[in-house]
């Protein structure tokens, strides 16, 4: 009886601690995108104070301040993408449509989070110095389903095919990093821009194999 109270206990606190770590996440990803708050003036002070919750609270859960912040935001996206191609895969999707979808779903999901993706994928080096870089590296599930139509499309070497296309998404992605609107070559690089090319993503790679 003891350790079902105990049990009990411990799956509640485990609640609310996500609970509230997704209202810090939440106020963190508001605060970034506000044009009129200069992000480097944003600290876990003002986050745990935006989302209504105690400063040492903030801190008990990003005790790297920051960068803390900054990887809850890109595992955030992860968890949600991660869901969204299980669905996919579980409504018996084509390899093709799966493979596009995955390139679609993480652009959307980056896009929907803005100025607080760019600036916590631009910490990249910090975060994965400190082992806080958590972004999902798909290689297996690419392996995976390309694996399923390699005989269809002539691909010899599945693993470098992997390497390409999803180098080119990187390239996309940091394209869109760099984003500026009053920049003459920046700013072609537009949500939308993103968004189709993630979609010919797979398209153009097939056509390097004609």
């Amino acid at each position: 009886m003891k350790n079902s109270l105990n049990d009990g206990r411990a799956l509640r606190a485990q609640k609310e601690f996500q609970e509230v770590n997704k209202k810090l996440i939440n106020s963190a990803i508001e605060l970034l995108n506000d044009n009129e708050i200069d992000y480097k003036s944003i600290n876990i002070s003002l986050i745990a104070k935006n989302a209504g919750c105690a400063v040492a609270t903030g801190y008990n859960h990003f005790p790297n301040g920051m960068l803390d912040v900054y990887g809850s935001i890109i595992q955030n996206v992860n968890e949600i993408l991660e869901e969204s191609i299980n669905k996919s895969m579980e409504e018996n999707m084509s390899p093709e449509d799966t493979i596009t979808e995955l390139f679609v779903k993480t652009s959307e999901y980056i896009i929907h989070y803005g100025n607080a993706a760019r600036i916590s994928l631009f910490s990249l080096k910090d975060l994965v110095e400190i082992g806080e870089w958590k972004f999902g590296e798909p290689f297996l599930a690419l392996q995976i389903l390309f694996e399923k139509i390699k005989y269809k499309y002539s691909i010899s070497n599945v693993e470098s095919f992997v390497v390409q296309i999803y180098s080119n998404y990187l390239g996309l992605l940091f394209s869109w990093m760099r984003y500026q609107e009053d920049s003459i070559v920046f700013s072609i690089f537009t949500d939308e821009w993103f968004l189709n090319r993630s979609k010919e993503l797979l398209e153009i790679n097939l056509s390097t194999l004609k």
